[in-house]
């Protein structure tokens, strides 16, 4: 496919009797909200891997509501990890985890101070095993940062391990949002965005407030289909809804202060994983035209 569309990947499942798909999470939440689903013939496909962010037991839910018979099994790594770090079962239960540690891989959970954390204490996931990378090339500094003396890599993730064993991702230590010294995690907001019904894909970030002197957690959504030709006050209003919807289901210091902001597409690398730094890129240049003063 040139770009990804819904309906003609249900067409080459059925036409062409798919038994296994490897996609992304907000692809899997695309096939869950297709009003067409029960048109095609999926009765080939028997189970799904799915990686790059967390799969959240909501969506999941909703998932083998509709697919009853195919088994969805959620992996977690990265390129440092070549890449797999974790895997659940095909079967595995719906706990929203991202699996069990693989073989011959150890793990630890630290705090800020690293100190080493207990079950169920969220903190930043550590891994050391042969598949663990041996440094990144003619960069010390990066290697200093990411490797420590015992040989654990540092993903920069944030999680935490249940009494099962089961790892589960809650977001990236650089993108959580700091709002009034509250922590708030994007991946939350995102997928509670994507319940929605009219929301296809959304990433959230902070952005500064200097009248608040903190961070403030902002959306950035993209519409069904049907609402392509939204006019300027449509959209507008549109994005009050989506954000009074959001607000009335978390916590004060969750809400989208910083707003809710519609675009054509959700910028992501070629494996699926949204590149916030192109959204705080974006609203960089629209505070340097804010405070841009027209000249006399």
């Amino acid at each position: 496919m040139p770009k990804f569309d819904s309906d003609l990947m249900l067409e080459i499942i059925e036409k062409d009797k798919i038994q296994f798909l490897h996609i992304v999470p907000p692809i899997i939440i695309g096939l869950v909200n297709n009003p067409n689903v029960d048109k095609y013939d999926l009765s080939s496909l028997r189970g799904i891997r799915t990686a790059s962010a967390p799969m959240g037991k909501d969506h999941l839910n909703k998932f083998y509501r509709i697919f009853k018979d195919i088994g969805v099994v959620r992996a977690y790594g990265l390129t440092e990890t070549s890449p797999t770090l974790t895997n659940s079962f095909m079967h595995h239960p719906n706990d929203g985890s991202s699996g069990v540690l693989l073989s011959n891989v150890e793990a630890k959970v630290i705090d800020k101070q690293g100190n080493l954390l207990g079950y169920n204490q969220e903190g930043e996931l550590c891994f050391r095993g042969p598949n663990i990378m041996l440094g990144y090339l003619n960069n010390p500094e990066a290697n200093r940062l990411s490797l420590d003396k015992d040989g654990f890599f540092h993903t920069g993730d944030t999680g935490f391990v249940d009494k099962q064993g089961n790892f589960h991702i809650v977001g990236r230590i650089k993108d959580l949002i700091k709002y009034k010294g509250l922590q708030v995690a994007p991946p939350e907001l995102e997928g509670l965005l994507l319940d929605h019904p009219d929301v296809v894909d959304s990433a959230v970030i902070g952005i500064d407030s200097e009248e608040l002197a903190t961070e403030l957690p902002k959306a950035y959504i993209t519409l069904a289909t049907k609402y392509n030709n939204l006019t300027e006050q449509q959209k507008t209003q549109k994005c009050l809804e989506v954000r009074k919807w959001v607000d009335e289901q978390v916590a004060p210091h969750k809400r989208l202060r910083g707003g809710v902001e519609i675009i054509n597409n959700i910028p992501k690398n070629p494996s699926g994983k949204v590149l916030k730094g192109i959204l705080r890129e974006m609203e960089k240049d629209k505070m340097k035209i804010k405070s841009l003063k027209p000249s006399l």
